[in-house]
């Protein structure tokens, strides 16, 4: 791919059962790094043991969004593209789209140095649409927004092997399945379940397979209950709980 979402790393990344330790998800963070440090507290997260996927939008509209360069260098913690990480790289790629991206919380951006704006384009790069995490009660599946109409998770995963970009651009942007009047989503067999964040929700929200678990982190001072939803998948965890 070229330079409007260069991947250096595969469009799908895959990890094996966490034999040791716990597995979790967590929705948008949107710069809340220091509420998801609390969070993580709470909850006796061990980095040694456990791991810790993000559904992406780590950057954007939250105080420490400049932040998000340390914590994609964890070696416990991993995300998959966000529409506010590609919005990053298609400003970097030209700078026409800034007013897009300021309007919806990139004015951070303009307090980063130009050495480590390099650096979260290359982040940004390696970042995958989306993961697949093998768990004791079957696979995990992670896409930032949606499965796209139509598609079963495996149906998605070789559309985005094979480089398709109208797949690409709806693991990033669609709110396809998340209306009650909308269809259930089919995420097919093979997949245990599949977690998306993107739309802000009061609450986590099941329709079929597939979880939401954006529930606005990034707006906690403006209303309530907005908070930001981690949830264990692995070894206990239920899905969709």
């Amino acid at each position: 791919m070229g330079q409007d979402g260069s991947l250096l790393v595969a469009a799908v990344q895959t990890f094996a059962l966490n034999e040791s330790g716990r597995d979790f998800v967590v929705g948008d963070i949107h710069g809340t790094f220091p509420v998801l440090e609390g969070v993580l507290d709470e909850i006796g997260f061990d980095v040694n043991r456990d791991r810790l996927f993000s559904v992406g939008d780590l950057v954007d509209r939250g105080p420490a969004s400049a932040d998000a360069l340390t914590w994609w260098t964890y070696p416990w913690f991993h995300a998959c593209r966000g529409n506010h990480e590609q919005m990053l790289l298609d400003c970097h790629r030209d700078p026409a789209n800034w007013s897009l991206w300021a309007m919806n919380g990139g004015t951070w951006w303009a307090d980063v140095p130009p050495a480590r704006r390099e650096a979260f384009v290359e982040a940004c790069r390696e970042l995958p649409f989306a993961m697949e995490i093998d768990t004791a009660r079957g696979a995990v599946g992670i896409v930032h927004a949606d499965l796209p109409r139509g598609c079963t998770w495996d149906g998605l995963l070789e559309a985005l092997a094979r480089g398709d970009r109208d797949v690409m651009a709806a693991a990033l942007w669609s709110r396809t399945h998340i209306r009650d009047d909308a269809p259930v989503p089919d995420a097919g067999e093979r997949i245990r379940h599949v977690y998306c964040g993107h739309t802000v929700i009061r609450h986590p929200k099941t329709r079929g397979k597939v979880t939401w678990i954006d529930t606005g982190a990034c707006y906690a001072d403006r209303f309530s209950p907005a908070c930001l939803t981690l949830l264990e998948f692995h070894p206990g965890g239920d899905a969709g709980t």
